[in-house]
């Protein structure tokens, strides 16, 4: 899978979603191994937070945020 997003040039925090997953019951799992990023074209600092997001059917959310990867 490769992704690609034109995010401009402007300054602040940007969201890209990578990709999403069916997840059913109470115990369901999501797992993801050996990703890789790149970032091109930045004339500043580059801070990535990775997070999941689960929303429910009924469009109940919750976000789990894991420590920033700086990117300088």
């Amino acid at each position: 899978m490769s992704i690609s997003a034109d995010l401009g040039n402007v300054p602040g925090m940007q969201e890209v979603a990578t990709f999403s997953v069916n997840v059913a019951g109470p115990h369901g799992t999501v797992a993801v191994s050996n990703a890789h990023g790149t970032v091109t074209g930045a004339a500043g600092g580059v801070l990535l937070r990775p997070f999941p997001r689960l929303i429910s059917k009924a469009g109940d959310r919750v976000t789990t945020y894991g420590d920033p990867w700086n990117m300088n």
